[in-house]
């Protein structure tokens, strides 16, 4: 559909788009994903093979597995507490993962590796810290079993850190898992009591050996809220680590089991394979989340590989999205520096299934800073790091307003906008308004209405456009042509493509689709269905 438009609408539809789009450095190339960090399968103490490990995390509707089945148990025929377990030894730990990997589903493997320590002098038994090492590699374990190294530091007391340090060497990611910083009693667990804490007794030096630490695997929520803030602290400090979530499944003998399963690890890369998911979060391009509660269209980067990024303000634009209506309210803040900063936390009533939030950090007006955003209980990034840039004197004091065309353009068809987004209801039902999508996004649920905007100007007489759907598999499903006849010496048109779903958009993973005009490719979009 091609409407036309009075030069004075176009203007302030242009301006509308302009304020959609973030004035922030956005990775705007880079697709999120979403994955689950830490489960078990048979070849140690969980019920479910690997297989069905992958078939559960595809019905969770993610992309991407770790595998941390415990280190010392996998190429053990006999398991813990007495479990015989079917499957064993690293030779086929590693087949499995690498047979469930392809173009649109990761498997990676890894593992859980255990220390004891004595947390205080007078303790009835010792402490026990977890820590997964994520991207094992097949030839760091001769003759398939445990690797030698890590396991004699594991019959030791008081060696969490130099296994940190042998999984660094190794070119491992290390992530503290399930660290109850402020836990004091043991509790039941299956055959016998465990104290599961991890070893922060020296502080900055262990968080420095650290690739991640794991959210949402606490005992308590209240141990949960302590983690966060001992976490958004080591940022003030310039200790930059990433967020997983926890999943810890171990299968149906969990009567916690499916509430696991919601805690997810979202990732930010535009290498979609096992290297670019480690190294992903390797640079903190993550946040992790649980209640399948996940972010989009936030306007800043996460992660801390590309330093500070350069702003003008510290604004904070996103949307907490749920898979159905929330039945808890929400409560949003973002912390600077390791501190909450109060005017930031937003309150949010429950029964909603999107959460509109902004924010404008006008305390902090020079200078570095290291920010985290909390949904309490629900959501917390990996570091944001920011650095206020000065504005140059002769700059336009309204980066919004748009500016005119050279002339040079004239005659010129030429694409001044274009996004990807999902229309709200009152746009759906009426398929001739055109505005901006209300929710600009490239990840779309497979129930998503798909419009593609784009505005082109200056194009006398007549010209053709044409949009092509691709598949994740590359064939052609849809071609859209478009004829626009403008007789006079200068135009101004705007046009809106819009894709109802059909059984050929049903299939889950990357889709892209190529816009032309008069035959020469203008612009490729590229989304992803779940």
């Amino acid at each position: 559909m091609v409407p036309h438009f009075k030069k004075r609408f176009l203007v302030f539809l242009l301006s509308l788009a302009l304020i959609c789009i973030p004035n922030n450095n956005v990775k705007s190339t880079s697709l999120w994903f979403c994955g689950v960090i830490h489960t078990h399968t048979t070849f140690t103490d969980g019920s479910d093979s690997i297989p069905q490990r992958v078939a559960r995390a595809k019905k969770e509707s993610c992309q991407f597995i770790i595998i941390t089945d415990h280190h010392e148990q996998i190429a053990c025929k006999q398991k813990v507490g007495n479990f015989a377990g079917r499957d064993f030894g690293f030779a086929d730990y590693f087949r499995n993962c690498q047979e469930q990997t392809n173009t649109d589903f990761i498997t990676i493997a890894g593992a859980e590796i255990d220390c004891m320590w004595l947390p205080e002098p007078n303790a009835q038994m010792p402490a026990r810290s977890h820590t997964l090492a994520l991207g094992i590699k097949p030839e760091d374990y001769p003759n398939f079993n445990p690797n030698s190294e890590i396991e004699k530091l594991q019959c030791k007391f008081d060696t969490q850190n130099e296994i940190l340090k042998k999984l660094n060497e190794l070119g491992y990611l290390a992530i503290a898992a399930h660290p109850n910083l402020l836990a004091t009693e043991s509790f039941p667990f299956f055959w016998e009591w465990q104290d599961y804490r991890y070893d922060l007794r020296s502080g900055l030096e262990t968080y420095k050996l650290l690739n991640g630490i794991e959210m949402f695997n606490t005992e308590t929520e209240k141990q949960q809220e302590d983690l966060v803030r001992e976490y958004v602290k080591l940022g003030a400090a310039q200790v930059f680590i990433a967020a997983t979530a926890g999943c810890d499944s171990h299968g149906w003998h969990d009567t916690g089991d499916d509430e696991r399963w919601t805690h997810k690890t979202w990732i930010c890369t535009d290498d979609f394979s096992q290297a670019g998911i480690l190294e992903a979060i390797k640079n903190g391009q993550t946040y992790a989340a649980r209640s399948n509660a996940h972010l989009e269209n936030i306007n800043l980067e996460i992660g801390f590989n590309n330093g500070y990024q350069k702003i003008e303000k510290p604004v904070f634009r996103f949307d907490l999205v749920f898979d159905k209506p929330s039945q808890n309210p929400q409560t949003i803040q973002v912390y600077r520096n390791g501190k909450l900063i109060e005017n930031s936390k937003q309150n949010f009533s429950a029964g909603d299934q999107v959460y509109n939030y902004n924010f404008l950090d006008d305390e902090f007006t020079n200078g570095q800073a290291c920010y985290h955003i909390e949904v309490m209980n629900t959501i917390i990034t990996s570091p944001i790091l920011m650095e206020i840039e000065e504005k140059q004197k002769n700059e336009d004091p309204n980066p919004l307003s748009p500016e005119p065309l050279p002339m040079s353009n004239i005659y010129k068809g030429q694409l001044v906008e274009s996004c990807i987004g999902k229309p709200s209801q009152t746009q759906e039902k009426n398929q001739n308004l055109v505005v901006l999508p209300d929710y600009p996004t490239n990840i779309f649920n497979t129930r998503d209405t798909i419009w593609i905007y784009a505005r082109f100007t200056n194009f006398p007489g007549e010209h053709h456009t044409e949009l092509i759907w691709y598949d994740p598999n590359g064939n052609i499903m849809l071609r859209q042509k478009n004829k626009i006849a403008e007789n006079s010496n200068r135009c101004d048109d705007i046009i809106l493509y819009r894709h109802n779903i059909t059984k050929d958009m049903e299939l889950i993973g990357q889709y892209k689709a190529d816009l032309f005009w008069d035959g020469q490719k203008m612009a490729t979009f590229h989304f992803r269905r779940y």
